[in-house]
């Protein structure tokens, strides 16, 4: 969700003044900072799901009463769940929630609070299929997130990321990777906490093998860890 009337932000800002037109694979898209990941989850088992940018509400509320939708996703987070009701109050159907927000924060809104994408394929009666499409961004140029673990080992007070790990099958790391051939990538951001912490880090071998065979001009991997991590490898 845009809010047109934000304004220039310090984050922007900062990826323009660091980033932007200087670093080869540094690239955003117009409506967001990356490819919001959990749609592309979502449009794997949602085969005839689609994607509505909201960059003027009265114009999304026009838009959504008249779009024969039955239901509604979002991903909640402190900045968008006042727009979010607002945008919600104007749908009839089923509103589905998930994200980062505290799950009673919609309750005013009579939404659907999914912990998982699991929650919401059975409370649609459809199954579930792990993995990752992005038919709705083809060709974009971006940074997308590959993610072969979740959660982190550490227990850092300040860090609400769930302290285990749960690591990615190969198969899906791999599916993951064959999907970014959709887009123009030069450089994919690993979404692991700490990469590292997941045995399955010394697969990204053979991934960047897969990715550069498929794309000559892809560069390689950012990732996020620890001093101590750099230590084991």
């Amino acid at each position: 969700l845009i809010n047109k009337d934000f304004g220039p932000d310090a984050a922007s800002q900062y990826n323009d003044e660091v980033y932007g037109g200087k670093r080869e694979g540094y690239d955003r898209l117009p409506d967001f900072w990356e490819i919001p990941q959990w749609m592309a989850f979502v449009s794997k088992f949602l085969p005839n799901a689609d994607v509505y940018v909201v960059r003027d509400m009265a114009e999304a509320k026009k838009f959504v009463e008249g779009s024969g939708y039955e239901r509604l996703l979002f991903s909640s987070v402190d900045v968008n769940k006042a727009l979010i009701k607002e945008l919600s109050k104007s749908f009839d159907g089923t509103v589905d929630i998930g994200g980062y927000t505290v799950p009673g924060t919609f309750d005013d809104i009579n939404a659907k609070w999914h912990e998982n994408l699991e929650s919401l394929a059975k409370d649609m009666g459809v199954p579930y299929v792990e993995g990752v499409d992005y038919r709705h961004y083809s060709g974009s140029k971006v940074i997308p997130r590959l993610t072969m673990s979740q959660g982190c080992l550490h227990k850092c007070a300040m860090c609400t990321v769930p302290k285990q790990l749960i690591e990615a099958s190969t198969e899906l790391i791999d599916q993951q990777a064959e999907a970014f051939s959709a887009l123009d990538a030069k450089l994919v951001y690993l979404n692991d906490k700490t990469f590292g912490q997941a045995k399955n880090y010394r697969h990204l071998e053979n991934v960047y093998a897969a990715m550069k065979k498929a794309n000559p001009s892809f560069k390689g991997f950012i990732i996020q860890t620890t001093g101590t991590q750099m230590l084991k490898f």
